[in-house]
């Protein structure tokens, strides 16, 4: 018998030459040392869903990674084989619409009569990925898949359910928006019904939306965030260890932080549960500054690694981006982390209006006085949805996307300035690395290696950077031999959960 609902996740397969500059960043030694594309973490939000469905009776299937690993795709093709009535793509972690042709192309080849649903950020912000589906749930799926999956079994009309996009012809149908769910009417998730986790860093959440309210974000959930009971996280993070043995996590919230009183009270219940713990999260800078002793109670209750998205070292653009902190409370904050030893990333949006060679020259010189362990650097994305998109008159800008200009800078002059900006860091500063900590909490913390291994490997790959720009043909044998040794410890320890690491490009697949 089929289930009732295939769900599908997927992370965007990355073509061999990317033009992102992080993305190249990591891809080019890879490539050189020929090393196999390593599956993407499970996603929690997928795992979430399903169990919140198979506790109301739905049978529900999961399949990841089915892009890179051989043994989930043939697995889901024997799923498909079976006609389930419904198919479901997540397309939380898709920006490519062509990564969701592929996987779309495999389901209506198999099972031409399912009903092929789209959930997530992708298709919510993406009009050219909804080609593929019949139907998009918006918002959180938990409610609404729920009520389509039982009117679909009931062939009755769907017109009522609502935050739906339903396909008619050549159009789509609007059904009424509603509120979420409380968060802590979702279960904790049943990481089971995954048949690979591919990482040993398992994602969590402590609420869902954020405070905050950027203005170049699309986040659905801006300026509302919805905090979960304390008690219903650590009665999560107790179940997860003695189902799961889980003992390294990702916090998934937008900022975990948000309210700093808060997450002390969190972290003094992970304490108290008496499960040692290794954990990473989302977090501004100016949270920690606003609250003495925030990074302290966090690193006792485990925090290895926070994410902040900086995104400027002007306080000119900082006010524009309403980020609502200045680079005096990002100096602050930094100090107390770099105190309790918690790595520290720093994310960076180049091409903000206003934007010029001088501010990123500014942003420059405070990553080097911060010193923090990682960066990354981005081009700007004028993305519907965002409050910036609904103000693009005010603020000069023309264009969409990553294709844009305005008084001050053009695409093409913030791309050549994140590719400056990368290389600075690389030959001009001592200690700041390019690398996130999603790469290494997920990546390197969740298959084996320790912080300052996944501290090395990130050295590794920046002394190759740096070879190739001296054109320094030792520096690059020998970096690329330590990348190697990283790798095949990565590799052993992940052996021991997936049995098919190397993959085929869709291309590839038959």
């Amino acid at each position: 018998m089929p289930a009732d609902l295939v769900l599908v996740s997927e992370l965007d397969y990355a073509p061999e030459r990317p033009t992102n500059t992080f993305m190249e960043f990591y891809s080019k030694p890879l490539r050189r040392l020929n090393l196999p594309r390593l599956p993407h973490p499970q996603q929690l939000g997928v795992v979430a869903l399903g169990t919140y469905l198979r506790q109301k009776g739905i049978e529900v299937q999961i399949f990841d990674n089915v892009l890179r690993m051989p043994g989930p795709r043939q697995a889901l093709f024997q799923a498909l084989d079976q006609q389930p009535p419904a198919v479901g793509i997540s397309t939380s972690l898709l920006i490519n619409p062509e990564s969701v042709r592929c996987l779309a192309d495999w389901i209506r080849e198999r099972c031409p009569r399912t009903c092929l649903i789209l959930g997530g950020a992708g298709a919510a912000f993406i009009p050219e990925m909804r080609q593929f589906a019949d139907i998009v749930v918006l918002g959180d799926g938990e409610q609404t898949a729920l009520e389509l999956i039982q009117a679909l079994g009931r062939r009755s009309s769907l017109e009522n359910i609502p935050n739906l996009l339903i396909r008619r012809g050549d159009n789509w149908l609007g059904t009424p928006r509603r509120s979420n769910i409380s968060v802590d009417e979702i279960p904790p998730p049943d990481w089971d019904l995954l048949a690979t986790r591919a990482s040993r860093c398992h994602g969590i959440e402590a609420s869902k939306g954020c405070r905050y309210n950027c203005v170049f974000c699309t986040y659905e959930g801006r300026a509302d965030q919805r905090m979960k009971s304390i008690d219903l996280v650590a009665a999560e993070i107790r179940r997860n260890h003695d189902l799961y043995g889980i003992d390294l996590y990702r916090f998934a919230d937008a900022n975990l932080t948000s309210w700093p009183e808060q997450t002390e009270a969190l972290c003094e219940a992970i304490i108290s549960l008496g499960i040692p713990i290794r954990w990473g999260c989302y977090a501004r800078l100016d949270n920690f500054a606003r609250r003495p002793g925030l990074a302290q109670k966090m690193r006792s209750a485990g925090c290895v690694a926070v994410y902040s998205g900086i995104e400027s070292g002007s306080d000119f653009i900082l006010r524009k981006m309403r980020k609502g902190y200045n680079v005096s409370h990002l100096r602050e904050g930094m100090r107390w982390l770099k105190e309790e030893n918690i790595h520290a990333h720093g994310n960076f949006i180049i091409g903000f209006p206003g934007e010029t060679r001088s501010t990123v020259d500014e942003m420059l010189a405070l990553i080097d006085e911060l010193a923090l362990d990682t960066v990354s650097f981005f081009s700007l994305a004028v993305a519907p949805y965002s409050d910036m998109w609904d103000l693009k008159a005010s603020y000069g800008l023309e264009g969409s996307n990553i294709r844009w200009r305005h008084a001050t800078m053009d695409s093409d002059e913030a791309q050549s300035l994140v590719d400056y900006s990368t290389e600075t860091v690389c030959m001009k500063m001592s200690h700041p690395l390019i690398g996130d900590e999603h790469r290494m909490v997920y990546n390197y913390l969740g298959n084996g290696l320790s912080l300052s291994q996944g501290r090395e490997c990130m050295r590794a790959f920046r002394d190759f950077y740096r070879s190739q720009c001296l054109a320094d043909t030792r520096l690059g044998q020998e970096s690329l031999g330590r990348i190697k040794s990283y790798y095949d410890l990565i590799l052993e320890d992940l052996k021991t959960r997936v049995k098919d690491i190397q993959s085929a490009s869709p291309e590839e697949v038959s």
